[in-house]
């Protein structure tokens, strides 16, 4: 009994030992992949020289007033504009989503080509209530200057459903926010 349970320990550790130090071979391997993977991630996120993450700015347009864009990466944009509508005297929210989906060249300037999905709110500041809501679907062509002048220079027009809520009775029309912005890009 004494040597079947020496020979079971002795292949035990010639086969166990190796397993285990295999394994922490392999978890060494993971834990420095993870790290560097981390790394890479963080500088991605934190690297604002290519790609900032905030900007702010005005628009003029159908809603004039104060715009600010965030960057979640190289493809979207969120562009929100909190102004006063042009035709409808009514304080506006516009909230839009902006995919880069191309970009093109005139006499070395590059443009990029943005599309995306909006929704605007609007109110009157008065004694009767009105209230309007609409989904849009914009297109925007911009320009980014380099990093000497942060500025990012769009024209944005769109099409959209716009419900007008005013006492008891609904309204539906159309919406066409046309607008031409100015951003300061933060590095």
């Amino acid at each position: 009994m004494r040597k079947r349970l020496l020979a079971l320990l002795a292949i035990a550790a010639f086969v166990v030992a190796p397993t285990f130090a295999s394994l922490s071979d392999t978890v060494d391997s993971a834990k420095k992949s993870v790290s560097i993977k981390t790394e890479e991630t963080k500088e991605k996120l934190f690297d604002n020289t290519t790609h900032p993450t905030w900007a702010a700015g005005l628009s003029l347009g159908t809603n004039s007033g104060v715009q600010v864009n965030y960057r979640l990466d190289d493809k979207i944009t969120l562009e929100t504009v909190v102004g006063f509508g042009l035709f409808n005297k009514k304080v506006q929210l516009e909230e839009y989503a902006m995919y880069n989906a191309t970009s093109f060249e005139v006499s070395e300037l590059k443009f990029d080509v943005n599309a995306g999905l909006g929704a605007n709110l609007g109110f009157t500041i008065s004694s009767s209530t009105d209230i309007s809501a609409a989904v849009v679907a914009v297109g925007e062509i911009c320009y980014s200057f380099d990093d000497d002048l942060p500025l990012d220079l769009a024209l944005r027009a769109g099409a959209g459903v716009n419900l007008d809520f005013t006492g008891s009775s609904v309204d539906p029309s159309l919406t066409v926010p046309v607008a031409i912005t100015c951003v300061y890009r933060f590095i």
